[in-house]
């Protein structure tokens, strides 16, 4: 009798152990970390695991498509996996899944592709291009209809006709009379808005969660979800300039002059004194901010961004400049393009400083015919300006 009671217990001792361990290894779920869960499509994301069982392979998938594999260590982790998401994952909500090969066991996240446009043309070189809409084409444009339409407030013309509209957080902010709004992309329905004190003409700019807007003489911070102030700076009333955000700077352009503010706390970076008034909005690509004037001054500046020190400038005409600048590599269809150069061994006539002048140079590309067999362009280059 002692051998079979000892045997009992001690199948019951191997039965609770076993339960034990079971349990203990369900207790451990599995989890994902991801290094962001908003972006853009080919967004490149870094994605880490726990929970699995030691020396795995985890298969990673971006909703149904896999796109990566590890390797789970000892204790049951795994780390520094990049996965890019796809071009073609449409604006939503997605999720990104790992599943492990020997124990079936999974985890997810959820991840949100936006195609926001954080401001006015897009880049800071102005390029006026989205490249991460996968939406609209040119074979469904035709078939846009109106979704939501709301009143803008303020008289004619000085509504939104001025203030191009940009989107970020699921949220459409634009200007009108004296008021910046943000209402919600997908309903038309009001979320904030901010009275800045005078016509608001220009497009607000956001970056990392901050609105940069113009209105009442004020470059405005305002808080991308409540419209809350977070700080202001003052510059001139009439203001024609959007507003470009990069590296932490806002460039923008007033009644003669431009100014970099340091974009987390509003402080003046640097200011230059154009010729005339400044109506254009800053371009920024390479370290280098192009920007036009009007009136007296009619030129084309190119300046430093870190100092503001002009580079260049070029005079361009009796009208000056009130469209924006922009860099951008054009296309073989183009018609034309200019490239401005540097020539110090040239004066530039009627400046007492007797610095050179830029040349123009056109390049003209004209397309041919269907089915022509001429393969030559005509080019006609180096053309002093005067």
């Amino acid at each position: 009798m002692s051998i079979r009671r000892t045997a009992s217990l001690s199948v019951l001792l191997v039965a609770f152990m076993a339960t034990s361990v079971v349990v203990s290894t369900s207790a451990v779920a599995a989890g994902l970390t991801l290094s962001t869960t908003v972006g853009h499509p080919a967004t490149v994301v870094s994605v880490s695991g726990s929970g699995f069982e030691a020396g795995e392979v985890v298969d990673v998938f971006f909703d149904k498509a896999e796109l990566a594999a590890a390797k789970v260590d000892a204790s049951g982790a795994f780390s520094g996996v990049t996965i890019r998401i796809p071009r073609g994952a449409r604006p939503g909500i997605h999720r990104i899944f790992a599943l492990g090969r020997t124990s079936a066991v999974s985890a997810q996240r959820r991840f949100v592709v936006r195609t926001d446009w954080l401001q006015f043309h897009f880049w800071a070189n102005h390029a006026g291009l989205n490249p991460y809409e996968n939406v609209l084409s040119r074979s469904n444009i035709g078939g846009v209809v109106v979704r939501w339409s709301r009143p803008a407030g303020g008289p004619v013309p000085y509504n939104v006709g001025t203030s191009p509209a940009t989107l970020a957080h699921g949220l459409v902010y634009f200007g009108t009379w004296d008021t910046v709004y943000a209402v919600n992309a997908s309903t038309g329905r009001l979320r904030w808005s901010f009275v800045a004190g005078t016509v608001v003409r220009t497009a607000p700019a956001i970056s990392h969660g901050v609105v940069y807007a113009i209105g009442g003489g004020y470059l405005y911070a305002l808080n991308a979800l409540t419209g809350s102030v977070l700080w202001r700076s003052g510059i001139d009333r009439n203001v024609y300039s959007h507003p470009t955000v990069t590296k932490g700077v806002v460039y923008v352009g007033s009644t003669n002059t431009v100014y970099a503010m340091n974009a987390s706390t509003g402080a003046q970076l640097w200011s230059f004194a154009a010729g005339g008034a400044v109506y254009s909005s800053p371009a920024i690509v390479d370290g280098v901010v192009y920007v036009g004037s009007q009136s007296a001054d009619e030129s084309l500046y190119a300046l430093d961004a870190k100092s503001g020190a002009e580079i260049w400038h070029f005079p361009a005409g009796p009208y000056g400049i009130a469209a924006r600048p922009q860099r951008w590599p054009m296309a073989w269809s183009m018609l034309a393009r200019a490239t401005i150069t540097s020539t110090p061994s040239t004066p530039r006539p009627g400046h007492p400083d007797g610095a050179s002048r830029p040349w123009v140079e056109w390049t003209t590309r004209r397309p041919w015919p269907t089915g022509s067999s001429t393969s030559s362009r005509s080019e006609a280059t180096s053309t002093p300006s005067t």
